[in-house]
């Protein structure tokens, strides 16, 4: 499914995507390190990082009724099946990981 959100979309949603793409920066992240440096020594197991997952809900995703390590696996397995070197099967898996420090740090 290709999402393209525009201004019609939801505006939090569409916000959101905008907010990304300006801060994917080295600057920024440099940035965020700095401030949240010391929050970020959390270790997870990938048990723990999938049921985090798992009770997060991101509003702009279209599968909101099959739970994140679902999506996940489900994307890794696609990547696979596609032939893809091991690194971009393992991207496809960890690809929405991010979205635990919603429920760690607040969002």
């Amino acid at each position: 499914m290709v999402r393209v959100y525009t201004k019609e979309t939801n505006p939090w949603v569409y916000n959101l995507y905008k907010a990304q793409r300006l801060n994917q920066t080295v600057e920024y992240v440099e940035r965020m390190q700095k401030r949240y440096g010391e929050e970020f020594g959390i270790t997870l197991t990938f048990k723990a990082l999938f049921a985090l997952l798992d009770r997060f809900t991101d509003c702009s995703d279209p599968d909101l009724d099959m739970p994140n390590s679902h999506h996940a696996l489900q994307a890794a397995e696609a990547a696979r099946a596609e032939g893809v070197e091991d690194w971009m099967v393992v991207t496809a898996l960890l690809h929405d990981a991010g979205k635990i420090t919603a429920l760690l740090f607040g969002s």
